[in-house]
């Protein structure tokens, strides 16, 4: 017979066995925990979160060269916002994280900065992270004020509630009302709406001040006059305390320096308003999403009042003080006024509101259902010390 050359089934089969464990061996090596392209993707990542931590500390050094000294705990957290989000479970925010923006990388405070900061005045303590915090402050019987935004140099207060009008516990002054052309409505408590525009657009020289200068008031238009009733301080001046630790107060926040302040605090769920100066007022949407002409409704911006924990989270209520479905009421108010027009090409009566349910939108000027929120601007000079957990204000 003759020879025949070649492999048994055998060796065939030992054969692919050995090259299957080979093959193994060699994914393990390229992707396992260990593996090289784990390990690279490791090395990647370490590297670009040192980036992001030298770009910060680039950014220090040159804030710390301008002021010939320390930075101050606002300047600080203002630095560490432009690279994503602050998290810490004590006063300190040195003893916090940060989540970058840039690869959600959890970095240590103390991986950035371990040096000390300045804190002389109230604007430069105040962070983000206390927006929402008690402040001992009273004017015209209202006791009940919260930090709402800082710019940098000055410190907002906003009335924790909407102002109660009438009844027990009310406010003790509503010259205001005159003044601003407000009217109280009858049958609630702390409801306030214009039966008529004001006639003249009253003076507003505070508007840069309360971040209200990106549209341009106009006297021809219904809702300008109107607004301008809210950025007047001459009329709010009942809200100004007795130790002269308030500088200016307005009626309502602007919608620039309400979304300011939201944005800086639910930077994931963010916010823009575009004010359109050859229109009526601004359009807001939530960030990304395209503007809607009846404001923000509907299903954009309901996901604000639902991200908001109703029963738990504090600064949550500093928007929305009394937050439910669409269309709850409370006490009579489905929300409170805000101090901008709103662009609506077909008509010059509207400005924006904050609703209960969760939304910013427009409505007539006659509307029926929504109370104010004063905002105080703390003069600069201010010290603030926190004490069980409100803050005690001194000059």
């Amino acid at each position: 017979m003759k020879n025949r050359k070649g492999i048994t089934l055998i060796a065939l089969i030992i054969t692919i066995i050995v090259l299957l464990i080979l093959a193994g061996v060699s994914i393990n090596v390229l992707t396992g925990d260990n593996g090289v392209l784990s390990q690279a993707s490791k090395s990647k990542g370490e590297t670009d979160k040192q980036s992001i931590i030298e770009d910060i500390q680039m950014d220090i050094a040159s804030k710390q060269a301008e002021m010939l000294e320390n930075i101050s705990v606002g300047q600080f957290s203002k630095i560490l916002l432009d690279y994503g989000n602050i998290e810490t479970n004590t006063d300190s925010i040195l003893d916090g994280k940060l989540i970058t923006n840039n690869g959600n990388y959890e970095i240590s405070i103390h991986e950035i900065y371990s040096g000390s900061l300045k804190n002389e005045t109230f604007s430069q303590k105040i962070t983000p992270l206390n927006y929402g915090d008690k402040v001992n402050y009273t004017a015209n019987g209202v006791n009940d004020w919260k930090i709402f935004y800082n710019d940098g140099d000055t410190v907002f207060l906003i009335s924790s509630d909407y102002i109660k009008l009438s009844g027990t516990e009310s406010i003790t002054g509503k010259e205001f009302l005159d003044k601003a052309g407000l009217v109280e409505l009858s049958s609630g408590e702390y409801n306030v709406y214009w039966e008529n525009p004001a006639s003249t657009l009253q003076e507003t020289n505070q508007n840069d001040l309360f971040r209200g200068n990106g549209y341009i008031l106009k006297s021809i238009n219904k809702n300008s006059r109107t607004t301008a009733t809210f950025l007047n301080t001459n009329n709010w001046n009942e809200f100004k305390d007795n130790n002269n630790y308030a500088r200016y107060v307005i009626g309502c926040p602007t919608i620039e320096m309400w979304i300011d302040s939201w944005n800086e605090v639910y930077i994931s769920e963010k916010l823009e308003y575009t004010p359109n100066n050859n229109g009526n007022g601004y359009k807001v949407a939530v960030l990304g999403e395209s503007y809607r002409d009846d404001g923000i409704g509907g299903g954009t911006m309901r996901k604000m009042s639902y991200y908001v924990n109703r029963d738990t989270d504090d600064t949550g209520l500093l928007y929305f003080p009394h937050p439910g479905e669409a269309g709850f009421s409370w006490n009579s108010c489905l929300g409170y006024w805000i101090a901008s027009p709103f662009d609506n090409n077909d008509t010059d009566w509207q400005i924006l509101r904050v609703s209960n349910g969760g939304n910013i939108q427009p409505s007539d000027i006659r509307s029926t259902g929504y109370g104010i929120r004063p905002v105080v601007a703390l003069d600069s000079s201010i010290i603030g010390t926190k004490e069980s957990n409100v803050w005690q204000l001194s000059k």
